[in-house]
């Protein structure tokens, strides 16, 4: 599978995949490899002003079927919080691999990940 970007989709409590900008897919869950965490700036601030739904965080990656391991760490974005992407308390721009489950949370492997002192 091509590379993709994955967001939370709030209203269909699913994962979106988009491709070159475009929706291809609406999923329960994917795993990602080669994970860049991206945050917009310009959404986050227009999401914050105006409290309106907007896409302002994504994960850009390659679809993959790795499992989650075992001691995989909870990813969270809060838009109204810090508006970074966190895994126990530091801010991630990158991992090698992470999982958007059906549930709604992600997760990532510590041992990879970027952090932003």
């Amino acid at each position: 599978m091509p590379p993709c970007e994955v967001y939370r989709h709030t209203r269909r409590r699913c994962w979106s995949l988009r491709e070159g900008g475009r929706v291809v897919a609406h999923v329960e869950a994917v795993a990602l490899t080669g994970i860049v965490l991206v945050v917009r700036p310009g959404a986050l601030a227009r999401v914050r002003n105006r409290r309106v739904r907007e896409v302002c965080a994504v994960a850009r990656g390659t679809p993959t079927a790795a499992p989650r391991p075992p001691w995989a760490r909870r990813l969270r974005f809060d838009v109204y919080g810090a508006g970074v992407f966190l895994a126990d308390g530091h801010h991630i721009t990158a991992a090698s691999f992470a999982w958007f489950e059906a549930d709604g949370t992600s997760w990532i492997t510590l041992e990879d990940r970027a952090c932003v002192p």
